[in-house]
Parts: structure tokens; sequence; C-alpha cells
């Protein structure tokens, strides 16, 4: 999609994809649908996936017209959620409690699956998104990990807002196909409020693949 949208970022949250950085370089930046779609999904870009929220009228509007099931809550936009990150214990433990901009695995499950069989956005745009999550390479030490090389994982990773030592989520969904049987498994693994440093909650995620791995043996 060639639609231009210009990003600023005094309305855009911070972020270490690629186009959170040459924004945060220009302060100012037209960039395509196509391009803030790439990025969103290879870079889990910040300013591109609210970028994209501007072409519709918000959050809430955009899980309306996908049919998203009520274990999914989209309310607010990165930036404002960055906007009120939490920066006391309490506040830290009131975002918990908060039911917005959240999903249950099962929930999130629904949505890959409808995603597979292009239910969820119509056949192209589901196909683009399918093909942009085969990709990504991030999360590999997550559910990929665990898979091992007898499975192929075409997933988005997602890393919420810490405070004192705890991480809001730190999560991973895709769908797990076997090279050889072509099986998929959609895969949604959260973990919530979760202590310690990235590399063992991403360990933590990845016997989440290995589970997936010993409950389909041979695919």
């Amino acid at each position: 999609d060639d639609r231009t949208v210009t990003l600023r970022t005094a309305t855009s949250p911070r972020g270490v994809g690629r186009i959170d950085k040459a924004l945060g370089a220009a302060g100012t930046l037209s960039v395509t649908v196509g391009q803030m779609l790439e990025a969103m999904m290879l870079d889990s870009d910040n300013a591109a996936m609210d970028g994209l929220l501007t072409l519709s009228e918000g959050p809430a509007a955009v899980a309306q017209a996908l049919e998203l099931p009520a274990g999914v809550n989209m309310a607010r936009t990165l930036f404002e959620q960055y906007e009120a990150a939490p920066s006391t214990q309490e506040a830290y433990r009131a975002w918990l409690a908060d039911g917005r901009d959240t999903a249950t695995p099962l929930a999130f499950a629904e949505v890959l699956l409808r995603l597979a069989d292009s239910r969820l956005g119509g056949p192209e745009g589901d196909a683009r998104v399918r093909a942009l999550m085969a990709r990504s390479t991030l999360g590999a030490a997550r559910v990929p990990a665990g898979l091992g090389p007898d499975w192929t994982c075409a997933g988005r990773t997602g890393t919420g807002l810490g405070y004192g030592g705890r991480t809001t989520g730190t999560n991973h969904v895709g769908l797990a196909t076997h090279k050889v049987t072509g099986r998929t498994i959609a895969v949604a693994a959260f973990l919530r409020d979760a202590n310690g440093d990235i590399g063992s909650r991403e360990a933590a995620l990845a016997q989440v693949g290995a589970a997936v791995r010993a409950a389909w043996p041979e695919g």
C-alpha cells in the first residue's frame, strides 16, 4: 500500500525498530503503509504500529472491524500506554489490574487460527501478514527455541513495560508448522508479571515450544 502517513516524535512512542530510529533522528517522517506494516511485523516497530492505527478511528475500531474475540482488548495506542507507564509500585500493580490492552492466550490462539485460515482480515491481507511473520527472526530464543529443528514458527513477539525488576508481559505468538507433516499449531505464550532478565524469561517461553514438540513428536 503506497498511502503515506506523517509521523512525529511528539505523538509517537519510542522504540528500536527501523522507523522508530529514523523518526527519532528526523523528528518528522513520512512513511508508506507498506513500510509501516513491514517494520511492525519484522522489527516490532512501535511508531509503525501507531502510524497504522491513524488510518482507522483507533484501536477499538480495529478490534471491531476484525471481530476480535472478547478476550482480546484493544483500547489505547502504544503512545498512550507509554505515556502512562508505571513509575511506582502502586502504579505497576494498578497497570496489572487494568483490563485494557490485554489478551488471554486462548483468545489470541483463536485469532491465530483465523489468520491461518484467512478468516481474519481477508485472504490477501492475511496471506501478507503470514508471509511477514514467517520472515521475522524476532523471538528466536522464545517458543522457536523449544520447538527444535523439525518445526518452523511464523511468529510475533511482545514485551511489556517494566518496573522494579518485573515486566508486565513477555510474549510470543505464532503458527508452528512441522516441516514434514505440515501440521500447524497455533501457539500463544504469555508470561505475565515475571521477574528475571530477558534471557530467563525467554527460556521460560521456550518451554512452551518444547511442550508442543513433546505432544506431537512425529508432527
